[in-house]
């Protein structure tokens, strides 16, 4: 960076009140002032130059953020499909330790995160590397305050219109659900009596469709299918792979 380099605009300086300096007779302030111009105009563009350098920079910090976003995100799926694969996570199970010790990992690092570059918004680190960022939060559970603290964070990027406003619907029904209180948007489900799900209980219930459609979201109705359809898949996966375990298939360690 030429703003890490200052000595270039000392040598020029000196360069030119030495020539300046050399000359005799009227000339002499004349050739004096061209020194300065020159020494301003160099000032000018050494300025330009570190600032792109310094946009340069900023943009590979943010590059780099986005991928350790990402890759986080992609190691706390793949978990949860395998262990619901394996039936080792379901309605009113405990919290599985592996998918704890995940989430809590990723939420201190995106607490780094945070610390280094605020929230990461989609001018930071793109609209895939922000969709992680609020998923790790939306897992945080262990941690309330934090997520709070995000929420706070994440208001203020969907109100300068640098995250999308359907992250923010589910990490306030999440917080508002875990805290007994009644959703907003109707994101967060739990399961009835025979296992099926349902949303929480949501406030103003006959206006929740007219709120989620303004986030781009579909119907509750359309959600709740939805997620019927999800669950009878993930019972059939569990069915099969309990068929071949029994029937002396392959071994967990190997699905």
């Amino acid at each position: 960076m030429l703003a890490g380099h200052p000595s270039g605009l000392a040598v020029c300086l000196r360069s030119l009140r030495k020539s300046a300096l050399c000359h005799k007779g009227p000339d002499s302030s004349h050739a004096l002032k061209l020194s300065v111009v020159y020494a301003a105009k160099y000032a000018t563009l050494a300025k330009a130059y570190s600032r792109v350098f310094e946009y340069i920079e900023v943009e590979l910090m943010n590059a780099d953020r986005k991928r350790e976003l990402v890759s986080m995100m992609a190691l706390d799926q793949r978990t949860l499909s395998e262990l619901a694969h394996r039936g080792e996570i379901g309605p009113h199970q405990p919290y599985h330790p592996v998918l704890r010790e995940i989430h809590e990992s990723n939420a201190r690092a995106l607490a780094e995160i945070i610390e280094e570059i605020g929230w990461p918004t989609i001018s930071k680190v793109g609209a895939q590397g922000a969709e992680a960022a609020w998923n790790i939060v939306q897992h945080s559970v262990s941690d309330t305050g934090f997520m709070s603290d995000c929420a706070e964070l994440l208001e203020v990027a969907v109100s300068s219109q640098d995250a999308e406003g359907w992250q923010l619907a589910f990490l306030k029904d999440r917080l508002q659900t875990m805290s007994g209180e009644e959703q907003v948007y109707g994101t967060q489900f739990d399961q009835d009596a025979e296992g099926w799900p349902t949303p929480f209980p949501i406030r103003d219930p006959d206006g929740v469709n007219e709120r989620r459609l303004a986030l781009g979201l579909n119907s509750i109705e359309e959600r709740t299918a939805e997620l019927r359809l999800r669950e009878t898949a993930r019972q059939a996966a569990v069915s099969r792979a309990n068929e071949e375990e029994g029937g002396g298939g392959w071994p967990d360690a190997d699905l």
